[in-house]
């Protein structure tokens, strides 16, 4: 049985499932990944991680799926030396208690109703980033970027311009989707 503490959490799920990827693999792919580059055996994790040998095992191979506080766990952060927040642009840290939106700017912050006389090739509507902003406020999200823009110094500098309220961005890797992205940053 799958428990989501937030709409965030089924939204991971869902775009994991459209995309072929089944959820717990990739969160199993990614524990194995987080401990042999921190060059742990499954009893030293297990112990810094106060859980049995034989539960790490069993979440590599998908045999067991772990809970919410086991994920978020400082045991299991990918650096063991800041055991905090995200590192930017998509380090390899689980955002398990997170509430998180995930911006495309264009069509989101801009429209063809956005005045934009100088044809700015970035340009943000201040009534549609208003709006953003009491959403960010009402559900206490933070906003991680999967627009286009993240990928342009120029357009990262108009959002901070804007005074988008962005904390990270998601990965940039060409060969593979805006959801697959998103997924990697998420997990």
């Amino acid at each position: 049985m799958i428990v989501f503490r937030s709409a965030v959490a089924i939204d991971r799920y869902l775009i994991a499932e459209r995309l072929g990827i089944q959820f717990w693999a990739l969160v199993a792919w990614n524990l194995r990944q987080i401990r042999v580059n921190r060059g742990l055996s499954q009893k030293k994790l297990a112990f810094d991680a106060g859980i049995d040998r034989s539960y790490v095992g069993g979440l590599e191979r998908q045999e067991e799926n772990p809970t919410v506080d086991l994920l978020d766990a400082k045991a299991l952060s990918s650096r063991p030396e800041e055991h905090g927040e995200g590192e930017l642009s998509g380090g390899s840290h689980v955002h398990a208690a997170m509430n998180v939106i995930f911006l495309d700017i264009d069509g989101v912050l801009n429209c063809e109703d956005t005045p934009n006389p100088r044809k700015f090739p970035y340009i943000v509507d201040a009534r549609l980033l208003s709006l953003l902003k009491e959403l960010v406020a009402r559900t206490r999200a933070n906003v991680v970027l999967s627009s286009s823009w993240r990928t342009d110094p120029v357009g990262l500098l108009a959002a901070k311009y804007y005074d988008v309220p962005f904390i990270d961005v998601c990965p940039d890797l060409p060969e593979v989707s805006r959801c697959e992205e998103m997924l990697r940053w998420a997990v």
